[in-house]
């Protein structure tokens, strides 16, 4: 009786043993099975957007990009200069007299800054440094309607304009949260993006949307209304003191062409902005002469505005700009593209500002960003010389001495002893270089 009774105890255990065993491996099967599965149907559940990332280096194209290195410790360098709570200050300026006047951060903040450096996450692929930066950035920018604000003061004392560039800036955040929801599916960021683009839409559609007051030395022309749109009505005026007007006006740099067509995917009305404002953008072409764009358009009068201020010139980073904004639709401006080719063939420089009648440079100091600009649409036409000479040139004002503390950072030579580092030259910078 004992040994029988020891047999069904053994044989009582067995069978638990089996259960047990049974047990884990369908709870590990389900783990392995059910998980993925469920991860699989979640994610399909997630609205998305198809975006692309025109202008960007491509993986294995090394003759578009430079060493990563570089780009690592321009990075970091402007990171340890510039990097301010959890955002980018617009610029740092470096000590004249080390040890007697110390160097010097600028008390604001502005929005495009910070969304380059998105952008430049995204083109990497970097998702848990874009993550990071996401959650800073809309707590500290975004407005209760689901727009952005343009500027963001790094000192209480400072006082900012929240609105500016408004327009520019949520163009521009729009083609972000497309982009990154396009690389990583989040139901979070699409609704933040849906959100964004009925604020859009519902500027556009006001009477009179405004991107920025243009400041002018004489009143507006009278426009004929019998006139034909050939030739286009400019609103250059001759420099004068007085009167001054402003206009409420558009700048073309502002029309994110490319933004409004990854938004037609969420609503097709942005398909017919899109056509207005590539009209609008494409007649804004100055002429063989200067065969870049205006500076602005004023919707009022349906005009353009060649340039801003006193001085009869043409904002050379704003009007490449512009032409980038072509090139990421398929428009391919040749006059415009030849001109920025001769520039650096025969000057071998992009000046900040040209005269928009005579082609001839008015301002000595070289833009930076124009160099970083031009590398990307030499991406996009597939010009390898192109990017090469610009952004050879760009490079040249990187700064390489060993015992300045802006070694590595491209900066902005003020005075013989003073060199300041800007937030948006040195972002567009990373943009070209990877």
């Amino acid at each position: 009786m004992p040994q029988l009774k020891v047999q069904k105890n053994k044989r009582k255990f067995r069978m638990i043993l089996v259960s047990v065993f049974t047990v884990l491996f369908l709870m590990l099967s389900w783990m392995l099975l059910f998980g993925p599965l469920k991860q699989w149907l979640f994610s399909e559940s997630i609205k998305t957007i198809d975006a692309g990332f025109p202008g960007a280096a491509g993986a294995a194209d090394d003759s578009f990009q430079y060493p990563e290195q570089i780009a690592e410790q321009l990075q970091d360098r402007i990171q340890l200069l510039l990097f301010e709570q959890n955002q980018f200050a617009v610029w740092y300026r470096q000590s004249d007299r080390p040890g007697v006047l110390p160097a010097e951060r600028a008390a604001v903040a502005l929005a495009s800054d910070q969304i380059l450096y998105a952008r430049y996450l995204l083109e990497q692929e970097n998702k848990t440094a874009f993550q990071a930066w996401w959650a800073a950035f809309k707590s500290q920018w975004q407005n209760p309607d689901g727009s952005y604000q343009g500027a963001r003061p790094l000192n209480p004392v400072v006082s900012v304009n929240p609105n500016t560039d408004w327009l520019r800036i949520n163009f521009s955040m729009a083609r972000v949260l497309a982009q990154s929801v396009s690389l990583w599916p989040d139901q979070a960021r699409m609704n933040d993006l849906q959100r964004l683009s009925r604020c859009l839409l519902s500027t556009l559609n006001e009477e009179t949307p405004v991107d920025h007051i243009a400041v002018v030395p004489t009143a507006a022309p009278i426009l004929d209304p019998g006139a034909t749109p050939t030739p286009k009505p400019l609103l250059s005026p001759v420099p004068t003191p007085e009167p001054r007007v402003t206009l409420p006006v558009i700048r073309l740099a502002s029309i994110d062409l490319y933004a409004m067509e990854l938004l037609t995917q969420l609503d097709p009305e942005w398909s017919e902005w899109g056509e207005y404002y590539e009209a609008v953008v494409m007649e804004g072409f100055l002429g063989e002469t200067m065969p870049l764009f205006a500076w602005a358009w004023d919707p009022e009068q349906k005009a353009y505005v060649t340039f801003q201020g006193d001085q009869p010139h043409v904002d050379t980073e704003e009007a490449l700009l512009t032409i980038l904004h072509l090139c990421e639709v398929g428009v391919i401006p040749e006059m415009s593209i030849n001109w920025v080719r001769s520039q650096m063939m025969n000057q071998s420089a992009l000046y900040k500002q040209y005269h928009p009648v005579q082609g001839t440079a008015t301002d000595p100091l070289e833009s930076i960003a124009s160099y970083a600009l031009a590398a990307r649409i030499a991406r996009m036409i597939d010009d390898s010389a192109l990017y090469q000479i610009t952004v050879d040139r760009m490079m040249w004002h990187q700064a390489t001495s060993r015992t300045s503390d802006v070694l590595h950072a491209l900066f902005r030579q003020e005075t013989q002893d003073t060199a300041s580092v800007w937030a948006h030259d040195n972002l567009w910078g990373l943009l070209a270089l990877r």
